[in-house]
């Protein structure tokens, strides 16, 4: 290790420090030379253990510098997300007794599109999501519903078990 860094390593190891673990760049700071650029870990965030455990859901995020040499340094709650994420689509195997499914995917999958096998698979497939999904609108109701339905037999069954003899709760549960 360098001897300008024997000090900090000492005074981390006197007072229980840590460096946080970081998500982005390792580097936090560059000269942004062409020509000799240098790169160094200058920003850092240290912990104790106390402090690391109170907080297990926070990360270090580096974010790039746009102007500056320095990077920021945020600490940010693991959950939150910076982007906004696209919802994957899911296919309700139900969907196929819907009518006018088979003629919806036909329909579709005869329309020429240029490109390799697997790009006009895929072209053809990012196609028919939203048909499919509009298709699947009264089945994702359905399944809502029965989510709930399940939700309310849980709970009646539970209230059932602390007054097992309640008529009401009997009705409930059936």
């Amino acid at each position: 290790m360098e001897k300008e860094y024997e000090d900090l390593k000492e005074m981390m190891k006197d007072t229980g420090l840590y460096e946080m673990d970081n998500i982005g760049d390792y580097y936090t700071w560059s000269n942004k030379h062409v020509d000799g650029v240098i790169y160094s870990r200058i920003g850092r965030a240290l912990a104790n253990v106390d402090w690391l455990q109170m907080y297990t859901t926070i990360n270090l995020h580096i974010i790039p510098p746009r102007i500056s040499v320095h990077a920021l340094l945020c600490l940010e709650p693991l959950n939150q997300v910076t982007h906004r994420r696209k919802h994957n689509f899911k296919f309700l195997n139900k969907v196929i007794d819907v009518d006018g499914y088979a003629a919806v995917v036909e329909g579709n999958w005869k329309k020429p599109l240029n490109g390799s096998s697997m790009v006009r698979i895929w072209k053809k497939l990012l196609r028919l999501q939203p048909l499919i999904k509009k298709l699947s609108k009264p089945l994702t109701s359905i399944n809502n519903t029965l989510k709930k339905s399940r939700q309310d037999l849980l709970e009646a069954q539970n209230k059932l078990m602390q007054d097992k003899m309640n008529k009401n709760l009997i009705l409930a549960v059936k």
